[in-house]
């Protein structure tokens, strides 16, 4: 890796680890509609969501060697960053519904785990 690529990495680490610090400080529902009491919670998405950081990573390691592997560092370091100001600036909380607390099979529990770990 060259020191411009260290550089970059060394950029959008610093951007993630600002999101653990951000997301446990108080929140408040600043952009919240009466219509998003109408948006139905789709349990199946957490999939996604927990694929989303492994993939990253895995990306990272795909393009080590090509000509993308810095445009992806700027890229996901400027989202990183930009991500991060908005949680600075913008402490958005999530109404959380109870009714998943309770249920029994797998998706819901891995649902349970992330609401009670994810501190809103």
């Amino acid at each position: 890796m060259t020191t411009r690529e260290w550089i970059a990495l060394i950029f959008v680490i610093a951007g993630y680890l600002l999101y653990p610090i951000l997301n446990h400080r108080p929140s408040r529902p600043i952009f919240y509609r009466s219509f998003d009491d109408h948006i139905p919670l789709v349990p199946l998405f957490i999939y996604p969501y927990l694929l989303l950081h492994p993939l990253k990573i895995i990306t990272i390691f795909l393009l080590l060697h090509t000509p993308l592997f810095f445009p992806y560092l700027i890229s996901t370091g400027l989202i990183g960053w930009s991500c991060a100001v908005m949680w600075y600036f913008y402490p958005n909380g999530v109404k959380r519904p109870e009714q998943f607390r309770l249920q029994k099979n797998l998706t819901h529990k891995i649902l349970s785990f992330i609401y009670v770990n994810d501190g809103d």
